[in-house]
């Protein structure tokens, strides 16, 4: 919080009678004075708050670093000027950070509030009678109204502790500042401690406090002294900011040399066979974004395609609020969410396109959109109810992406093959199919495709006793077969396989100059009939191009209006734009290197719904905008501001 003096100004112009300059001088002498008994008290206000996170801060987004299972009793952090220790809020409509304390150490571990022994550079729950660090704790009866309370009691303890092994400690239990004093391996331990302080405890009352589940500490892993406690149970969590001083930005270092923006907070996680420390992030939404994009794609991608994951990321990550909200946060960092692995890599290419997009989010009928993307599609996308229960939206549509040059990315094709026993154990042992009791799997049947895509719908394995297993759903294939495909987009042969993939060797997108430019709501009221025809004929590649359709659900945002071989016109918002593609396609026989083996041969890595990353980054090379992009993977979709929405 920050102070703003405003004075008045009189017009020297004016002549003001001598009773009223009187009581002017004494108001300003008593000012000035008030102002310097507050002088400390403000300055360390203003210190505290510098940077601090606030309800009105904008929209901010808890991600889960570790949680759950992966806890640790100890998590270490850096940053260049010290901490801001505060107290942390993460829940339904409400994300704040209110400043505490501050600590000088650049270097500091959030651990359990427990006996802990320090085994390198680790903190672990002491289990015999070797303890580095007690969870017990002298407590002063006496309970600080304020922060300049508490900082005055400290300094005092610390006079009456001078000579001895022990120090005050500031905390922040239930709600109010506390002082404790030292660290003990017993609460018999305290006690005696307590015994040879009489000066102490004559002064302030002590009682011995026990390690709490809820409670934290913050350490100097230097010389293992505890330099914060914090136990607010259920209704806060301790959090730590790195201290800004100067023009350049700092952020907060892990051990892995990952670096983060924002707050750091620790929230104590504890069952019946875990104890430990879960860690999130908790910041604004644009810096958020800066620490997907150079994980989802690389930050040296072009620029338009830096400005569709903006949009996309943001909207994603909006679209998953409470995600994980069981674990005390939003998102994971995982793909699972969005990977999500700090802003070390960002650059300005980054930055400047979360900023030309600030704000913007995917919405339809001005409602934030639920949108999908994976690293290529193969060449086609599916809707999400053949990839999983249901579609969100008509704008999530199954659709050729001929401009999508998959065959020389980053697994956009893929050979796998596997023997039936193996296959058979994998699906018996990993998977839980029990009922394949035979030696072997037999066939590989694929019953149902997704629509009129490649991607297998239904597939049913048989084993050698005639036992059968049936799945279902595109990625639920993709994901029982994890390790032998990369998508459902394949094709799969005992002994051998004949597949075909597209090579794209070069692609444009022009806009096409007409005057004025028709207008795709124009078209469907004159012409609804032909307009519809023209749907079904959306791509029309000859030679050694394909021939499909968009789906009718379509027709609110895109049209085909004929072109040449080779070439797509595309209707958007904005105009009409030709897009130009110059392919070869290869059919090809793939022989088991044992004759009885499976082979599964696939185009696409991930679910194939919604935008191609590889896809989305063609089409930036060929000259589309991000707007042409979005507007390309999602037709009918909305760019708007997220205040706008409804």
């Amino acid at each position: 919080m920050s102070t703003q003096n405003k004075k008045d100004r009189a017009d020297d112009s004016k002549r003001v009678p001598k009773s009223q300059k009187y009581y002017r001088i004494i108001a300003l002498l008593m000012a000035v004075l008030m102002l310097s008994g507050m002088l400390f008290y403000t300055i360390l206000q203003m210190i505290v708050a510098a940077n601090a996170i606030s309800s009105d801060s904008g929209q901010m987004i808890a991600v889960g670093l570790m949680y759950g299972s992966d806890v640790t009793v100890g998590f270490q952090t850096d940053t260049p000027n010290g901490f801001t220790v505060g107290s942390a809020v993460i829940k339904r409509g409400e994300r704040t950070f209110t400043p505490l304390w501050i600590l000088e150490n650049t270097r500091v571990s959030v651990a359990c509030d427990r006996n802990l022994v320090k085994e390198g550079t680790a903190y672990k729950i002491a289990t015999g009678t070797k303890v580095t660090v007690g969870g017990y704790h002298l407590q002063l009866d006496a309970i600080p109204a304020d922060r300049e309370e508490a900082i005055q009691l400290v300094e005092s303890v610390n006079t009456y502790l001078d000579g001895t092994d022990y120090y005050a400690i500031p905390s922040y239990i239930d709600g109010s500042y506390r002082v404790r004093v030292g660290h003990f391996a017993s609460e018999e331990a305290a006690n005696s401690a307590a015994d040879t302080l009489p000066d102490l405890t004559s002064e302030y009352p002590l009682s011995v406090v026990s390690p709490a589940n809820a409670g934290v500490a913050v350490l100097d892993p230097n010389n293992n002294r505890i330099l914060f406690e914090y136990d607010c149970g259920e209704a806060s969590n301790i959090g730590l900011e790195p201290v800004q001083t100067g023009s350049q930005k700092v952020y907060t270092k892990t051990p892995a040399q990952r670096i983060y923006d924002g707050v750091f907070v620790y929230r104590r996680y504890t069952t019946s066979t875990v104890d430990g420390v879960s860690v999130i992030n908790l910041l604004p939404l644009e810096e958020y974004v800066a620490g997907v994009i150079p994980w989802e794609i690389s930050p040296s991608w072009h620029h338009e395609t830096q400005k569709v994951f903006a949009i996309a990321a943001r909207t994603f990550a909006l679209q998953g609020l409470y995600r994980h909200e069981a674990y005390g946060f939003d998102l994971c960092n995982q793909p699972h969410c969005q990977a999500y692995l700090g802003c070390g890599t960002a650059n300005d290419n980054v930055y400047s396109a979360i900023a030309e997009t600030e704000g913007m989010v995917l919405a339809y009928n001005n409602r934030l959109a639920s949108i999908f993307y994976s690293s290529s599609a193969g060449g086609e996308t599916i809707t999400a109810n053949h990839a999983w229960v249901s579609n969100p939206g008509p704008y999530i549509v199954s659709q050729p992406t001929p401009w999508e040059k998959y065959s020389i990315r980053y697994n956009g094709i893929w050979i796998e093959e596997v023997s039936p026993t193996e296959l058979r154990d994998y699906l018996y042992n990993t998977k839980g199919y029990s009922n394949l009791k035979g030696a072997s799997i037999d066939s590989i049947i694929i019953e149902e495709y997704a629509g009129q895509t490649g991607y297998v719908y239904t597939i049913t394995f048989k084993d050698s006793l005639g036992n059968t297993k049936t799945v279902n759903k595109s990625d639920n294939i993709r994901s029982v077969l994890a390790r032998y495909v990369k998508s459902s987009n394949f094709v799969v042969g005992k002994g051998s396989v004949t597949r075909t993939y597209d090579n794209v060797n070069q692609v444009s997108v022009t806009p096409v100059d007409t005057t004025p430019p028709p207008t795709l709501y124009d078209k469907i009221t004159s012409k609804a009939a032909d307009v519809l025809n023209q749907f079904n004929k959306m791509f029309n590649l000859t030679g050694s191009g394909i021939q499909s359709a968009l789906p009718d659900n379509t027709a609110t945002k895109k049209a085909a209006t004929g072109g040449d071989a080779g070439e797509l016109r595309l209707m958007m918002e904005d105009g009409q734009y030709n897009v130009s593609i110059d392919k070869t396609t290869v059919t090809e026989t793939i022989t088991a290197s044992k004759s009885g083996n499976f082979i599964f041969a696939g185009r696409g890595y991930g679910h194939g719904v919604g935008i191609s990353q590889w896809g989305a980054l063609d089409l930036a090379e060929a000259g589309a905008s991000a707007e042409f992009i979005l507007n390309t993977y999602f037709p009918g979709i909305q760019i708007m501001p997220l205040d706008e929405l409804k």
